[in-house]
């Protein structure tokens, strides 16, 4: 199949800037929303009640996603050497929860259990790769049904039956990035807008950013919400083009280095990126944490 570069939509006015990060107080929602469909309804519902209300009145929700960062690698955490200015500020305006975790250390499953509310064991996604029952319900349907615009950029992993396409109610706007497994593909990877393929054509999250304000020139006028999961700073580790780099020599090395290996448990030692890193040299993870 023939790829192409797909280049942003035309400009129009601009978007104002949000900074509501909605996304543990969505797994409340999720969680009502996976109740049993047996259940008597409340009267009203949530649902018929948001619909009721002036579209003026109605939050718009933006909710970013990060993959594989690491508690304690931002400014307002207090890391010297972390630049994130924006971070900072959503931090110092909004909530910052110091006791978050999540289901399983896996992309699919995490955003399943968002989607839904639910343990993996619950909601059957226990491993990437692994699609979520059309059956599920999600508050990404419940938000569609009651009259919101919803879209999907970035990051997914939940395998649909259409490539390209998100389904459980993100169907006004998707944008979705492939996982690069080289720095190379980093600068050029496969991507799909709106069920189409192409390639990024520069460095991925710089695509998803893009993309992210797409999606809200076409969601505004309606009440939305949009998901933007960046890729970064998952690895392979790759710095954005044209960015200082951290010395590495000034990287501290975590203690976990100096741990006996045979003192972790097994299934942490035989994981690939325990491993990975556990024969690097700490020269090559002092490099790798100034990437990250």
């Amino acid at each position: 199949m023939k790829h192409r570069t797909i280049e942003p939509v035309k400009r129009r006015t601009p978007v104002a800037h949000l900074s509501f990060m909605a996304g543990w107080a969505l797994l409340a929602a999720a969680r009502a929303a996976s109740q049993p469909a047996t259940q008597p309804a409340r009267t009203p519902t949530a649902e018929t009640a948001a619909a009721a209300e002036p579209a003026g009145q109605r939050l718009n929700i933006l909710l970013l996603m990060t993959s594989d960062q690491a508690r304690g690698f931002t400014g307002f955490e207090g890391n010297a050497l972390a630049g994130t200015p924006h971070l900072d500020r959503l931090a110092r305006e909004g909530t910052h929860f110091t006791h978050c975790y999540v289901p399983t250390p896996q992309s699919g499953p995490s955003r399943a259990a968002i989607l839904t509310g639910l343990y993996p064991h619950a909601n059957q996604v226990t491993a990437n790769g692994m699609a979520l029952p059309e059956h599920m319900e999600t508050f990404t349907a419940r938000l569609k049904r009651s009259g919101y615009a919803c879209g999907l950029v970035g990051r997914w992993e939940l395998p649909a039956q259409e490539p390209g396409r998100a389904g459980f109610g993100l169907t006004d706007y998707a944008a979705i990035s492939s996982t690069p497994d080289t720095a190379e593909a980093w600068l050029d990877a496969a991507v799909h807008v709106e069920g189409v393929e192409g390639r990024s054509g520069r460095y991925l999250d710089d695509w998803n950013g893009d993309r992210a304000i797409d999606a809200l020139e076409v969601l505004r006028d309606r009440p939305f919400f949009l998901w933007v999961a960046f890729n970064g700073p998952h690895e392979p580790f790759v710095q954005p083009p044209e960015t200082a780099v951290i010395p590495p020599e000034s990287i501290e090395l975590p203690g976990s280095r100096g741990i006996d290996p045979q003192l972790w448990p097994q299934r942490v030692l035989n994981a690939p990126p325990a491993r990975r890193f556990k024969e690097m040299a700490d020269p090559q993870f002092r490099e790798a944490r100034s990437k990250y």
